[in-house]
């Protein structure tokens, strides 16, 4: 999301919030991402697993079934200009902003709670809530793997043009309470810490 008018805001300042569980009507929302101007999200709750598409301004426009068989469904999106990429179980899903399946692929973590797409790369990094960190092709091949320094993961975001050459940027919370981000050097697998986040009752589950 771009904020023209708000430049001089310090980083971290809340910008926007939106409550998706009222606005979806599910309690389980486990995945945001953005693409061609809308947010996508992944709910499993009862058991129904969602893609909810919403505007900026927070409307609901649609909604459609996820391909994941998993039992809760999709943990991690994430989109590479073309296709929507979800992970959840072994299995990762590429398919198009309508939900129609295009491709998948056996991934290296079962579970993949982790996904974000590297442009510059082209790859795929994927990462469970304890394993390592891949880096995969979009046929599924494994071309770079980094350690995961102890990170507890709940959710990717990758950020091209970051200062100290930290590009993948992680929600973790090694202390089981607090809610940290950290970032990842992705050519060396270097980390270090970016921030800890505000108390906001909850804990977040998705990032991108």
């Amino acid at each position: 999301l771009d904020f023209p008018d708000e430049l001089e805001q310090e980083p971290w300042t809340l910008r926007l919030s939106y409550p998706i569980s009222q606005i979806t009507g599910d309690e389980r929302i486990q995945a945001v991402t953005f693409a061609e101007d809308m947010i996508f999200l992944a709910g499993a709750d009862s058991g129904a697993k969602s893609i909810y598409v919403l505007n900026r301004d927070g409307e609901l426009l649609r909604s459609f079934g996820q391909l994941s068989a998993s039992r809760y469904g999709f943990s991690a999106l994430t989109w590479d200009g073309e296709l929507l990429w979800g992970a959840g179980d072994r299995e990762i899903y590429g398919f198009n902003l309508d939900g129609d399946s295009v491709t998948s692929f056996s991934g290296p973590f079962n579970p993949s709670g982790n996904a974000v797409w590297d442009g510059d790369r082209g790859l795929l990094w994927l990462a469970g809530v304890t394993s390592n960190v891949s880096g995969c092709d979009r046929e599924g091949n494994v071309v770079t793997t980094w350690n995961r320094r102890n990170m507890r993961m709940y959710g990717f975001g990758l950020y091209p043009e970051d200062p100290d050459g930290h590009e993948l940027y992680v929600l973790t919370n090694p202390e089981g309470t607090t809610e940290l981000v950290m970032k990842m050097d992705l050519d060396d697998g270097d980390t270090l810490r970016v921030t800890t986040l505000p108390d906001s009752g909850g804990r977040p589950n998705g990032c991108a």
